[in-house]
């Protein structure tokens, strides 16, 4: 995975038809202390450093997951993300749109660390 830099958040990763499946990644966000959050198109589980978002039936981009972790190195913060797509074909670019959102997010809350370390 490329390098991240100071103002840029790591790249997103998607994965059609992963070796994990939507069940699995559930079992490993809920497997150890966690905190889930219930919305309306989606469930967030909070694992640690890790957010696991959980597309619910009728979300654009279910059946979906996209998980990001928080990480500090060399003394800056980063946020790694990756997400799976269950959905076929057809549904792939509701989960890129999903995905895109959270780049977005992403590169808001590296401007906001980024100005709070200044």
């Amino acid at each position: 995975m490329p390098r991240c830099t100071r103002l840029q958040p790591c790249p997103q990763r998607s994965q059609e038809r992963p070796k994990d499946t939507f069940e699995s990644l559930w079992n490993d966000a809920t497997a150890a202390f966690h905190k889930t959050t219930e919305y309306d198109a989606y469930t967030m589980v909070e694992a640690g450093n890790a957010f696991y978002y959980f597309t619910k039936p009728g979300h654009y981009a279910h059946p979906g997951v996209v998980r990001r972790v928080l990480t500090e190195r060399g003394g800056r913060f980063h946020i790694d993300t990756e997400g799976w797509s269950f959905a076929e074909k057809a549904g792939q670019p509701g989960f890129q749109k999903w995905l895109g959102e959270f780049k977005e997010l992403n590169s808001r809350v590296m401007e906001y660390l980024e100005q709070q370390q200044r």
